[in-house]
Protein backbone atom coordinates (compact mmCIF):
# COMPACT_ATOMS: atom_id res chain seq x y z
CA UNK A 1 0.00 0.00 0.00
CA UNK A 2 1.41 3.29 -0.89
CA UNK A 3 0.70 6.98 0.73
CA UNK A 4 2.89 9.39 -0.93
CA UNK A 5 6.03 8.08 -2.10
CA UNK A 6 6.37 6.53 1.41
CA UNK A 7 5.35 2.78 1.09
CA UNK A 8 3.60 1.30 3.96
CA UNK A 9 5.23 -1.89 5.03
CA UNK A 10 3.71 -2.77 8.21
CA UNK A 11 -0.04 -2.30 10.02
CA UNK A 12 -0.12 -1.07 13.30
CA UNK A 13 -3.09 -0.88 15.85
CA UNK A 14 -2.23 1.51 18.33
CA UNK A 15 -4.23 1.81 22.27
CA UNK A 16 -4.93 2.93 25.46
CA UNK A 17 -6.87 4.66 27.89
CA UNK A 18 -5.17 8.01 27.07
CA UNK A 19 -6.87 9.31 23.53
CA UNK A 20 -5.13 12.40 23.57
CA UNK A 21 -1.70 10.30 23.30
CA UNK A 22 -2.94 7.54 21.34
CA UNK A 23 -4.51 10.16 18.58
CA UNK A 24 -1.48 12.01 18.71
CA UNK A 25 0.62 9.18 18.02
CA UNK A 26 -1.21 8.04 15.48
CA UNK A 27 -0.90 10.97 13.56
CA UNK A 28 3.18 11.28 14.16
CA UNK A 29 3.44 7.58 12.87
CA UNK A 30 0.77 6.90 9.80
CA UNK A 31 2.74 8.19 7.54
CA UNK A 32 4.88 4.92 7.83
CA UNK A 33 2.78 2.30 9.31
CA UNK A 34 -0.96 1.43 8.70
CA UNK A 35 -2.65 2.38 11.25
CA UNK A 36 -5.65 1.80 13.27
CA UNK A 37 -6.30 3.06 16.97
CA UNK A 38 -8.80 1.13 19.29
CA UNK A 39 -9.46 2.37 22.96
CA UNK A 40 -8.64 0.21 26.19
CA UNK A 41 -11.36 -1.93 26.14
CA UNK A 42 -9.96 -5.58 25.91
CA UNK A 43 -13.31 -6.78 23.79
CA UNK A 44 -12.68 -3.99 21.59
CA UNK A 45 -8.93 -4.64 21.30
CA UNK A 46 -9.35 -8.09 20.96
CA UNK A 47 -11.94 -7.26 18.35
CA UNK A 48 -9.63 -5.16 16.33
CA UNK A 49 -6.98 -7.58 16.34
CA UNK A 50 -9.29 -10.26 14.55
CA UNK A 51 -10.46 -8.01 11.99
CA UNK A 52 -7.67 -5.30 11.13
CA UNK A 53 -4.71 -8.36 11.23
CA UNK A 54 -2.00 -5.66 12.58
CA UNK A 55 1.88 -6.98 12.64
CA UNK A 56 2.15 -5.40 15.90
CA UNK A 57 0.58 -4.03 18.67
CA UNK A 58 1.58 -0.49 20.43
CA UNK A 59 -0.35 -0.18 24.21
CA UNK A 60 -0.13 2.77 26.58
CA UNK A 61 0.05 1.84 29.99
CA UNK A 62 -0.36 3.46 33.04
CA UNK A 63 -0.45 1.70 35.53
CA UNK A 64 1.02 -1.53 36.82
CA UNK A 65 -2.42 -3.21 38.44
CA UNK A 66 -2.79 -6.82 38.91
CA UNK A 67 -6.05 -6.81 36.57
CA UNK A 68 -4.26 -4.90 33.76
CA UNK A 69 -1.15 -7.10 33.25
CA UNK A 70 -3.51 -10.63 33.60
CA UNK A 71 -4.93 -8.90 30.36
CA UNK A 72 -1.94 -7.98 28.96
CA UNK A 73 -0.77 -11.64 29.67
CA UNK A 74 -3.87 -13.25 28.43
CA UNK A 75 -3.22 -10.95 24.92
CA UNK A 76 0.52 -12.46 24.55
CA UNK A 77 -0.62 -16.03 25.25
CA UNK A 78 -3.90 -15.79 22.53
CA UNK A 79 -1.82 -13.98 20.22
CA UNK A 80 2.04 -15.45 20.49
CA UNK A 81 2.96 -14.03 17.06
CA UNK A 82 1.81 -10.76 17.72
CA UNK A 83 4.07 -8.48 18.89
CA UNK A 84 3.54 -6.45 21.59
CA UNK A 85 5.00 -2.63 22.43
CA UNK A 86 4.40 -0.96 25.88
CA UNK A 87 4.48 2.45 25.81
CA UNK A 88 4.16 4.12 29.60
CA UNK A 89 6.26 6.59 32.34
CA UNK A 90 9.62 4.99 33.35
CA UNK A 91 8.27 3.57 36.66
CA UNK A 92 5.50 1.98 35.13
CA UNK A 93 7.74 0.18 32.15
CA UNK A 94 10.82 -0.98 35.42
CA UNK A 95 8.07 -2.61 37.37
CA UNK A 96 6.38 -4.21 34.09
CA UNK A 97 9.89 -5.61 33.25
CA UNK A 98 9.76 -6.22 37.20
CA UNK A 99 7.02 -8.13 37.88
CA UNK A 100 6.93 -9.53 34.07
CA UNK A 101 10.04 -9.21 31.86
CA UNK A 102 8.95 -11.17 28.71
CA UNK A 103 5.02 -9.56 28.65
CA UNK A 104 6.17 -7.01 25.95
CA UNK A 105 8.84 -7.47 22.93
CA UNK A 106 9.64 -3.55 23.47
CA UNK A 107 9.09 -0.91 26.14
CA UNK A 108 9.07 2.69 25.52
CA UNK A 109 9.39 5.00 28.33
CA UNK A 110 8.20 8.23 28.16
CA UNK A 111 9.02 10.89 27.13
CA UNK A 112 9.84 9.72 23.66
CA UNK A 113 9.94 10.32 20.41
CA UNK A 114 7.67 9.72 17.49
CA UNK A 115 10.78 8.90 15.56
CA UNK A 116 12.53 6.86 18.17
CA UNK A 117 9.36 4.47 17.88
CA UNK A 118 8.76 4.67 14.24
CA UNK A 119 12.55 3.62 13.92
CA UNK A 120 12.17 0.59 16.40
CA UNK A 121 8.85 -0.87 15.32
CA UNK A 122 10.62 -1.08 12.00
CA UNK A 123 13.61 -2.16 13.17
CA UNK A 124 11.94 -5.41 15.04
CA UNK A 125 9.27 -6.35 12.67
CA UNK A 126 11.90 -6.05 9.44
CA UNK A 127 14.34 -8.64 11.35
CA UNK A 128 11.19 -10.52 12.55
CA UNK A 129 10.04 -10.74 9.29
CA UNK A 130 13.99 -12.08 8.20
CA UNK A 131 13.98 -14.41 10.47
CA UNK A 132 10.61 -15.85 9.25
CA UNK A 133 11.78 -16.00 5.79
CA UNK A 134 14.77 -17.71 6.91
CA UNK A 135 12.39 -20.39 9.06
CA UNK A 136 10.50 -20.56 6.05
CA UNK A 137 13.22 -20.94 3.71
CA UNK A 138 14.83 -23.78 5.78
CA UNK A 139 11.80 -25.82 6.26
CA UNK A 140 11.02 -25.33 2.52
CA UNK A 141 14.38 -27.12 2.05
CA UNK A 142 13.86 -29.75 4.56
CA UNK A 143 10.59 -30.68 2.65
CA UNK A 144 12.03 -30.80 -0.56
CA UNK A 145 15.03 -32.57 1.06
CA UNK A 146 12.70 -35.03 2.63
CA UNK A 147 10.69 -35.66 -0.75
CA UNK A 148 13.76 -36.20 -2.52
CA UNK A 149 14.76 -38.66 -0.05
CA UNK A 150 11.84 -40.52 -0.30
CA UNK A 151 11.93 -40.19 -4.21
CA UNK A 152 15.14 -42.42 -4.08
CA UNK A 153 14.08 -45.02 -1.60
CA UNK A 154 13.30 -48.22 -2.64
CA UNK A 155 9.95 -49.51 -2.47
CA UNK A 156 8.83 -52.71 -0.82
CA UNK A 157 5.63 -54.32 -1.54
CA UNK A 158 4.98 -56.67 2.20
CA UNK A 159 2.01 -59.42 1.54
CA UNK A 160 1.07 -61.56 4.67
CA UNK A 161 -2.59 -62.28 6.30
CA UNK A 162 -1.03 -61.46 9.34
CA UNK A 163 -1.34 -58.26 10.72
CA UNK A 164 1.06 -58.09 13.32
CA UNK A 165 3.45 -59.14 11.02
CA UNK A 166 2.59 -56.96 8.47
CA UNK A 167 3.08 -54.02 11.37
CA UNK A 168 6.31 -55.45 12.65
CA UNK A 169 7.47 -54.89 9.26
CA UNK A 170 6.56 -51.73 8.17
CA UNK A 171 7.99 -50.22 11.39
CA UNK A 172 11.56 -52.02 10.65
CA UNK A 173 11.80 -50.60 7.21
CA UNK A 174 9.99 -47.73 6.73
CA UNK A 175 13.19 -45.59 8.16
CA UNK A 176 15.16 -47.15 5.15
CA UNK A 177 12.49 -48.29 2.40
CA UNK A 178 8.86 -47.60 1.27
CA UNK A 179 6.96 -49.72 2.64
CA UNK A 180 3.57 -50.79 1.44
CA UNK A 181 1.73 -53.64 3.08
CA UNK A 182 -1.42 -56.01 1.66
CA UNK A 183 -3.02 -59.04 3.42
CA UNK A 184 -3.82 -61.19 0.81
CA UNK A 185 -2.57 -62.28 -2.69
CA UNK A 186 -5.80 -60.47 -4.26
CA UNK A 187 -4.94 -57.19 -3.05
CA UNK A 188 -1.15 -57.84 -3.73
CA UNK A 189 -1.69 -58.70 -7.69
CA UNK A 190 -4.24 -55.28 -7.33
CA UNK A 191 -1.15 -53.06 -6.35
CA UNK A 192 1.04 -54.77 -8.77
CA UNK A 193 -1.31 -53.60 -11.83
CA UNK A 194 -0.04 -49.76 -11.30
CA UNK A 195 3.29 -50.42 -9.27
CA UNK A 196 6.48 -52.00 -9.49
CA UNK A 197 8.42 -52.58 -6.22
CA UNK A 198 12.37 -53.09 -5.84
CA UNK A 199 11.30 -56.46 -3.89
CA UNK A 200 8.17 -58.59 -2.43
CA UNK A 201 8.20 -60.28 0.45
CA UNK A 202 6.06 -62.92 0.59
CA UNK A 203 4.36 -64.74 2.92
CA UNK A 204 3.85 -68.56 1.91
CA UNK A 205 1.44 -69.51 3.89
CA UNK A 206 -1.79 -67.62 3.17
CA UNK A 207 -5.53 -69.57 3.15
CA UNK A 208 -7.46 -68.00 0.25
CA UNK A 209 -4.30 -68.30 -2.10
CA UNK A 210 -0.94 -69.38 -1.05
CA UNK A 211 2.64 -67.41 -1.85
CA UNK A 212 3.74 -70.16 -4.33
CA UNK A 213 0.71 -69.75 -6.17
CA UNK A 214 1.25 -65.39 -6.11
CA UNK A 215 4.60 -65.86 -7.03
CA UNK A 216 3.50 -67.88 -10.11
CA UNK A 217 1.23 -65.24 -11.33
CA UNK A 218 3.98 -62.57 -10.61
CA UNK A 219 6.06 -65.22 -12.95
CA UNK A 220 3.53 -65.37 -15.44
CA UNK A 221 3.02 -62.15 -16.09
CA UNK A 222 6.02 -60.50 -18.59
CA UNK A 223 5.97 -57.01 -16.79
CA UNK A 224 6.00 -58.26 -12.99
CA UNK A 225 8.50 -61.55 -13.70
CA UNK A 226 11.47 -59.89 -13.06
CA UNK A 227 10.47 -58.17 -9.59
CA UNK A 228 12.61 -60.48 -6.60
CA UNK A 229 10.36 -62.30 -4.03
CA UNK A 230 11.36 -63.23 -0.96
CA UNK A 231 8.99 -65.93 0.94
CA UNK A 232 8.85 -65.80 4.34
CA UNK A 233 7.66 -69.21 5.89
CA UNK A 234 6.77 -70.15 9.70
CA UNK A 235 7.70 -73.70 8.81
CA UNK A 236 11.10 -74.67 9.05
CA UNK A 237 10.77 -78.51 8.03
CA UNK A 238 13.26 -79.46 5.28
CA UNK A 239 11.09 -80.83 2.61
CA UNK A 240 9.21 -77.38 2.88
CA UNK A 241 11.96 -75.23 2.48
CA UNK A 242 13.02 -77.24 -0.35
CA UNK A 243 9.72 -77.02 -1.86
CA UNK A 244 9.93 -73.28 -1.36
CA UNK A 245 13.54 -73.29 -3.72
CA UNK A 246 12.31 -75.27 -6.25
CA UNK A 247 10.41 -72.10 -7.14
CA UNK A 248 13.30 -70.02 -7.32
CA UNK A 249 12.61 -67.28 -5.10
CA UNK A 250 14.99 -64.50 -4.69
CA UNK A 251 15.32 -65.67 -1.41
CA UNK A 252 13.29 -66.84 1.78
CA UNK A 253 13.27 -66.14 5.58
CA UNK A 254 11.59 -68.04 8.31
CA UNK A 255 9.20 -66.81 11.02
CA UNK A 256 9.90 -65.63 14.03
CA UNK A 257 11.86 -63.16 11.46
CA UNK A 258 15.15 -62.46 12.52
CA UNK A 259 15.31 -58.25 11.95
CA UNK A 260 19.34 -58.65 11.07
CA UNK A 261 19.05 -61.26 8.95
CA UNK A 262 15.71 -59.62 7.24
CA UNK A 263 18.03 -56.36 6.82
CA UNK A 264 21.00 -58.17 5.05
CA UNK A 265 18.44 -60.44 2.85
CA UNK A 266 17.26 -57.12 1.77
CA UNK A 267 20.39 -54.98 1.19
CA UNK A 268 21.29 -58.35 -1.08
CA UNK A 269 18.47 -59.08 -3.16
CA UNK A 270 17.79 -54.96 -4.13
CA UNK A 271 21.25 -53.70 -4.13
Amino acid sequence: MYKGAIIIKYKVLIGGANRIIVDNLFSQVSSTFECMTTSENWDDILCHIKYFEPDAFVYLIESTFRDELIKLRTLKNNNEYLPLFLIGEEDVCDEIKRLAPDIADLFFKRPVSSMTIKDNITDFLDKQKEAAKIMEDMKKAAQEQLQMSQKDRYNILVVDDDRGVLKMLKEVLNSDYEVTTVTSGKWAMKYLETKKPALILLDYEMPEESGAEVFKKILDNSELKDIPVVFLTGVADKNRIREVLALSPAGYLLKPINVNRLKETIEDVIK
